[in-house]
């Protein structure tokens, strides 16, 4: 069955989100051009000061040099331009909710997913978000995939372009997702505010382990200066990556705990450092996909996990998780 639905709060972000990674892409073209610009520039100037005679061939090679970054840099901001139209009539469009059996699902050529349901068949690109970045890319380099299949599943899908299909959610109708708000006491704050105290305790004591063997093989004082250091710099990065969660903690007195049922496993290719590795997504009861690098689940398993609760009744920060195990029909 196909239907059409106005986009969710939940859809218009990772559309939002989408936009903002093709845009960071562009981004990068237009700095190339500033580049070839500016330091070409810096060089010429460097050249007619030190240099008595001036020849042509350096002359040429700047205006080269420098044509070829006014040609990036408006091709950038041609494609920027042209994203923000492409994203801007998106988001006043609606989307397409198939529904049906799921009987099959598979990735082809590494790009999209199929969905094979009763009378239907959809490939679509599945939009990622890192768990540190936020933003969604539908072009990762897809590996595998696993799924409840004879259930009946709904797929929210919007067209960016002709050929791309993009996946907003997809819907398992046996998948469970419950949300209940809990009150959180201040000995529930103690035990996180704890909880923290003991991984910053954690990470020092491997500091420590590290600057150890520079006492025995540099220097005393050495040793010291290096564990001063890194002592300031974990504290530091602590309090930039921490203070916003501790200061939800401390002001907040309730707490979400959502239970839900992973409905999809999918491996894709991330780059680290150059490296390329698989990371874990999981699709979940609510229809959304996110990564979870703590945990490693299975479809059925039950995800468990309780977020601060906003004046605005949105989650806040992210307090316990935990998966509890799987059960049919998965």
């Amino acid at each position: 069955m196909q239907t059409t639905a106005p986009l969710t709060e939940e859809n218009r972000r990772i559309i939002q989100q989408m936009k903002r990674q093709d845009k960071l892409n562009a981004l990068y073209f237009y700095l190339i051009g500033i580049l070839l610009i500016i330091l070409p520039c810096i060089w010429l100037i460097d050249y007619f000061i030190t240099e008595s005679i001036i020849d042509i061939a350096p002359v040429l090679m700047f205006l080269a040099l420098v044509a070829m970054g006014i040609f990036i840099g408006y091709r950038a901001k041609l494609k920027t331009r042209k994203i923000d139209n492409l994203y801007t009539d998106l988001l006043n469009k609606e989307k397409l909710i198939l529904s049906g059996f799921l009987r099959r699902v598979d990735i082809v050529y590494k790009q999209y997913v199929s969905y094979t349901l009763e009378g239907y068949t959809a490939q679509v690109y599945v939009p990622l978000a890192t768990y540190r970045s936020k933003l969604y890319n539908y072009r990762r380099e897809l590996a595998t995939i696993k799924t409840a299949t004879n259930t009946k599943v709904s797929l929210h899908m919007v067209t960016i372009k002709p050929g791309v299909i993009v996946l907003l959610e997809a819907s398992y109708e046996s998948a469970i997702h419950e949300a209940t708000v809990l009150a959180f006491n201040s000995t529930e704050k103690k035990q996180v505010l704890w909880k923290l105290f003991l991984k910053l305790l954690k990470m020092f004591g491997l500091l420590l382990v590290i600057s150890t063997p520079v006492g025995f093989l540099i220097d005393v004082e050495a040793a010291i200066f290096l564990l001063e250091l890194l002592t300031v710099i974990l504290l530091l990065s602590a309090f930039f990556t921490q203070q916003k969660r501790l200061r939800e903690i401390s002001t907040h007195h309730s707490r979400i705990r959502t239970s839900t049922t992973v409905c999809e496993v999918l491996e894709a290719w991330r780059q680290n450092r150059k490296v390329p590795y698989l990371a874990r997504w999981y699709r979940l009861g609510n229809g959304m996909i996110v990564q979870c690098n703590n945990l490693r689940l299975n479809c059925g398993d039950m995800l468990v996990t309780e977020h601060i609760e906003k004046e605005n009744g949105k989650r806040g920060a992210l307090l316990t998780i935990k998966k509890e195990p799987a059960f049919p029909p998965y």
